[in-house]
């Protein structure tokens, strides 16, 4: 295994958590303006990005780990990074900033979309808890007016 590799997987990783958070977003503004019939394509889209950096993190981890035995250290970054001559050393440890950096972007949407989706949530119940009043208010008014054959 070479550090190469594992820069490269890196690489690919943060590729595909970008694209993620690409997702999330245009499916967040779908949600706040309203336009639902964009939202189950969006959903199936995210789905499909979403297991691409699954794949790409096991990828990225499984190399990560082989090279730490090959170099005998704990398959962090850093540990790694140590034990790498210094060129590959920066590019690994420039890798993993960047990685870290979408790491963050992505939390921070899956938060924001979160707190969105619970808002939603308790936006309908809302609306459902009144119109059930209405409704109730209508049928229990008679009136002297009846509808009979």
């Amino acid at each position: 295994m070479s550090a190469e590799g594992l820069i490269k997987s890196t690489l690919s990783l943060i590729e595909e958590i970008e694209a993620t958070v690409e997702c999330l977003v245009s499916q967040r503004e779908a949600l706040t303006s309203g336009r639902l019939s964009d939202i189950q394509g969006l959903l199936q889209n995210v789905r499909h990005v979403a297991v691409k950096a699954q794949e790409a993190e096991r990828d990225r981890h499984l190399k990560a780990v082989a090279l730490a035995k090959q170099l005998r250290c704990d398959p962090s970054a850093q540990a790694i990074a140590l034990r790498l001559p210094e060129d590959e050393a920066a590019s690994l440890a420039s890798a993993a900033k960047r990685l870290d950096i979408v790491v963050r972007k992505l939390r921070s949407e899956l938060e924001i979309y979160g707190r969105l989706l619970e808002e939603s949530s308790t936006l309908g119940e809302l609306l459902i808890s009144r119109w059930r009043e209405i409704g109730n208010g209508f049928g229990g008014l008679r009136g002297g007016f009846e509808v009979r054959g």
